[in-house]
């Protein structure tokens, strides 16, 4: 019984000396300027996020640097969420 009871004492000092844990980073919210919807497809070290968005039915990819959007079109074919290999 005093094992169950040492126990009990040892988790709640655990609890109360441990703390709520902090969480270390920034949230995001994505938003292309006239899209309808924006998806992220990664991210780098240095925090540029690149993605795709929907405007007017047509899907377009962008960068996310520095709190700045710049759309990227490309003309070869190539689609946001389609792999080349």
């Amino acid at each position: 019984m005093k094992r169950l009871l040492y126990r009990f004492a040892a988790c709640g000092l655990l609890a109360i000396l441990t703390g709520p844990a902090l969480a270390d980073y920034d949230f995001t919210a994505l938003d292309v300027p006239g899209a309808t919807e924006t998806f992220a497809d990664g991210i780098n070290a240095f925090g540029q996020i690149v993605g795709a968005y929907t405007a007017g039915g047509t899907t377009h990819s962008f960068l996310l640097s520095e709190g700045e959007y710049i759309k990227l079109d490309s003309r070869t074919g190539w689609r946001p969420g389609r792999r080349q290999g």
